[in-house]
């Protein structure tokens, strides 16, 4: 079994919670776009964890950008009041298999395993049967594939683990190490931030860690590089947040 048990769905309410992001289903919707096999699929909008739209927030805010392979996968079951009432959500863990640590912070708050879990999108029970739900702007994480993950030590989530800066923030790489945005504009900026600071017309595995090498950590987050990911953003934007590891 994965780590990951700890589930705050609700679809009464229109929200969930995954890997410690607040997902709001605001003006959901569904997708009919090519997601590989997958079917039809609600879309949801999400709010982030932390800043992510530039390589400066990268290194400001996550503990590790690493270069990852998807190994498996486990379905979270929905409560017994969500399958009685045919509506809820399903979680999905994913394993993660790390294939090289492309940037860390010269002060990690935990050490990087080899391999982790996190929370992926998963997908919405609707009349009883399951529906794919995609992140709006995300990439479709699947079994097998490969990503770029900007990734901090969460203490602060119920289960404490490593979580995603935010799931918009993941890129897919190709076999010859490629990056693909996969459309979300987040992504393509920045691919476009890495592609540009190489000198290349596109971004790969090599220019993102060069890149990111670097990427200045933003002036008002350097007093606070000592905090965790979550600590950091409530020092600057000055918001009170517990501190235990």
């Amino acid at each position: 079994m994965f780590a990951y048990e700890q589930r705050e769905f609700s679809m009464s309410l229109a929200a969930v919670v995954l890997a410690g992001t607040l997902l709001g289903f605001h003006g959901c919707g569904e997708a009919s776009g090519d997601f590989g096999s997958l079917p039809p699929a609600v879309v949801v909008e999400g709010a982030d964890a932390l800043p992510f739209r530039t390589m400066s927030e990268w290194v400001s805010y996550a503990d590790a950008v690493v270069h990852v392979r998807i190994e498996a996968e486990e379905r979270v079951s929905p409560t017994e009041e969500e399958l009685d009432r045919g509506e809820g959500l399903v979680g999905r863990t994913v394993k993660v298999a790390v294939v090289d640590v492309l940037w860390s912070s010269a002060k990690p708050i935990v050490a990087l395993p080899k391999s982790f879990e996190i929370a992926v999108a998963g997908s919405v029970l609707r009349g009883g049967k399951e529906v794919p739900m995609v992140i709006s702007g995300a990439a479709v994480v699947t079994v097998g594939g490969q990503y770029v993950l900007p990734i901090f030590w969460d203490h602060q989530s119920d289960i404490p683990g490593w979580n995603l800066l935010s799931p918009r923030a993941v890129l897919s790489v190709t076999k010859d190490g490629r990056l693909l945005a996969e459309g979300a504009e987040a992504a393509v900026t920045l691919i476009g931030e890495v592609a540009t600071a190489s000198g290349r017309a596109e971004a790969t595995l090599d220019s993102l860690a060069s890149a990111a090498a670097v990427a200045p950590v933003l002036d008002a987050v350097l007093p606070h590089l000592g905090l965790s990911g979550r600590e950091r953003w409530a020092a600057v934007n000055g918001v009170e947040t517990t501190s235990e590891s």
